[in-house]
Formats: C-alpha cells, structure tokens, sequence
C-alpha cells in the first residue's frame, strides 16, 4: 500500500506529465514534414515540365509531299522518301529521293529526280531548321509547238522529246515539328546545265509536309 504522501503528489505529476506530452505534440507539428514532401508523388506531377528536344520518330522512314512552285508562281508538285541515318535528340541526318515537276506557261515543262542529304536540327519542342544539297537529273519541254525547217526549206511540226540536263540542288527552310506529321516551307534553288553552254539558275518555294 502506498504512503498517503505520495497519494498526494499523483495528481500533481500527471499535471506535469500532461503539460510535456502536449508540448511535445505542438513541436512536433510545427517541425515542416521534409521526408513527406519529397517522397510524395504529388509534389512530383505539379512540378513544371521541363523543355528540352522533341523525341525522334519511331520510324526511320518518311515520305513527303506538297507544292513545287517554280520561280515561285510556276505551279508544280513534288514527292519523295527518305530514310534518317543518323539520329540524336537535336539533330537528324537524312538521305532522302524527291521527284518534282512543274509547267512554266509558254516556256517549258520540267521533270526532275534527285537525292539529296539532308541536315535538321530541332531549336525546341517544335521548331527545326532544314537544309538540303544535292544533284540529279532535269528533262525539260517547250511549252509550245515545235517547227522545224528540211533541207527543203520547207516549215514542218517537230517531235518535241525534250532535253536532259544536269541538275545541282540546294534548299533551306523551316518544319514545325510533330511526333507523326511535320508540315514544312522551304526556298530551293536549282540548276539547269547545259543551258545554251550555260549554267541556268532556277530558284523554287516548296510548301509540304512529312509523314
């Protein structure tokens, strides 16, 4: 049995035992919750994004399409393929095959096939620039009846078969890009050669698209 002594003094130290443990309690929740934070996974989905290059397309293939407007009004088209050879997040290297014609009204009719190396490097998410060298081959026709003098001298319709011609190629120009479609505009320029012995210079708005 205990002493009436320390009967007396209970009451007063589960007062003081009360006053620690709540004062333990408010330190407690006034200390920040470090380790919660970090490890919760909801503080990592409300971060920002961070930017940085798009992701390369799954394929290595493309093929491409659109408007060839020679000497910008001459209406044309042109298509094509191409294959990345080499690839990283923020540039690409391309091989690529185009075949394009165009209808010069009451001049001439071109026809042209070339490959070209293509170089891309992407400035965002989005953006890319794009250039292109290469060299294939023009055949070109009259846009018009051709006449043709025998020995007779007599004037007479001519088979109008055309002429080939060498055909260097350059262009620059600009993509928004997508993972699976990547719209593009770009100003080539081209050669025709031999033209009357001489080199003649060509330049062409491409408005396309990728896929």
């Amino acid at each position: 049995m205990l002493p009436l002594r320390s009967l007396g003094r209970a009451p007063a130290c589960l007062a003081a035992l009360t006053l620690v443990c709540g004062l333990a309690r408010s330190a407690a929740a006034a200390e920040p919750s470090v380790t919660a934070t970090a490890a919760s996974p909801t503080a990592a989905t409300v971060e920002p994004a961070r930017r940085g290059p798009p992701p390369l397309r799954p394929r290595r293939w493309s093929i491409h399409a659109g408007y060839f407007g020679e000497f910008l009004l001459h209406p044309g088209a042109f298509a094509g393929a191409g294959v990345r050879l080499v690839g990283v997040p923020r540039a690409e290297l391309v091989v690529q095959g185009t075949l394009a014609t165009w209808v010069h009204r009451r001049n001439s009719i071109g026809l042209a096939a070339y490959p070209e190396l293509m170089g891309r490097v992407h400035l965002g998410r989005r953006v890319a620039l794009e250039g292109t060298v290469g060299v294939g081959l023009l055949h070109s026709w009259l846009a018009a009846p051709v006449f043709a003098l025998d020995d007779a001298g007599v004037l007479h319709r001519a088979p109008n078969r055309g002429r080939n011609a060498v055909m260097p190629t350059g262009s620059f120009g600009v993509a928004i890009e997508t993972r699976h479609v990547a719209p593009f505009v770009r100003l080539a320029g081209f050669g025709q050669y031999p033209f009357n012995h001489h080199m003649l210079a060509h330049f062409a708005l491409m408005l396309g698209v990728r896929l």
